[in-house]
């Protein structure tokens, strides 16, 4: 009987898991679509590219945070992130606020005696042309 040949060198290393870190282990490694042993690769690697080091202080305040909210640290850190990053308005979400901006100020009659009020018409018009190309 032949045996297969190793097309990769691997290290064999014998890991203890606290309680209940097997079983998460596995139900991500499930929703990623991977084995457990590639899902603790992937982590692994994400470990060393990846890392964010967060000062002791920045940690202190995050967990003080955290814990007022009722969330987990990288609950919190996420739901900043969030805030400060909000996703950009689509395209369509632009047209409908400047349709009705134009809309309020030939309706409300805004700017009615405003030196700019035809560049502005005519600025808003293009953006809109581009917008809408797009």
């Amino acid at each position: 009987m032949t045996k297969k040949p190793v097309i990769q060198p691997q290290d064999k290393y014998v890991l203890r898991l606290p309680d209940g870190m097997r079983d998460k282990l596995k139900a991500e490694a499930e929703q990623n679509g991977r084995s457990m042993n590639a899902e603790i690769v992937a982590r692994l690697e994400e470990s060393f590219f990846d890392a964010v080091r967060i000062p002791p202080s920045l940690q202190r305040r995050m967990k003080d945070q955290a814990v007022l909210n009722g969330r987990t640290i990288p609950q919190e850190a996420l739901e900043t992130l969030e805030f400060l990053y909000p996703e950009p308005p689509s395209a369509d979400e632009l047209l409908s606020t400047l349709d009705e901006f134009v809309e309020r100020v030939q309706k409300e009659d805004l700017f009615k005696d405003a030196w700019f009020k035809p560049r502005l018409m005519e600025r808003l018009a293009e953006i809109n042309r581009r917008l809408r190309e797009k």
